[in-house]
């Protein structure tokens, strides 16, 4: 889902959304990645802002992909641009922590308080 959650990201700085929830996004504020374009999404998360969206993304603890340092500069630029959110940290667990394919990163009890955020965000904001 990281690459999925990036492209979420991306949508919500384009279309209008309710609400973009979003598992382990990646490259969020670096052009790391060749498909994340000239201009990482959250360069124009005002964009978002100004639709309204309520933006809910989660992360592993032991993410290899989206550093403790990213996610913090998510919060912070989020803030900065008035963009309703929650951004959620799962203490121990690792990218992909959600999907019970993914044995080794499966994290039963951090994803299924991740879902129940999502359909608790899907109730007050649809």
């Amino acid at each position: 889902m990281s690459m999925g959650g990036h492209i979420a990201v991306r949508a919500a700085t384009e279309l209008r959304f309710e609400l973009a929830a979003v598992f382990y996004p990646g490259w969020l504020l670096n052009s790391g990645f060749p498909l994340v374009g000239p201009v990482p999404p959250l360069e124009t998360s005002e964009r978002i802002a100004a639709s309204g969206a309520f933006l809910l993304g989660f992360r592993g603890e032991l993410d290899h992909i989206i550093p403790a340092e990213e996610w913090q500069q998510a919060e912070q630029r989020l803030t900065e641009a008035g963009v309703p959110h929650e951004l959620v940290t799962y203490p121990g667990a690792r990218h992909g922590f959600a999907c019970a394919d993914r044995p080794v990163d499966y994290d039963p009890q951090a994803g299924a308080d991740a879902w129940k955020k999502v359909y608790a965000a899907l109730a007050s904001h649809l």
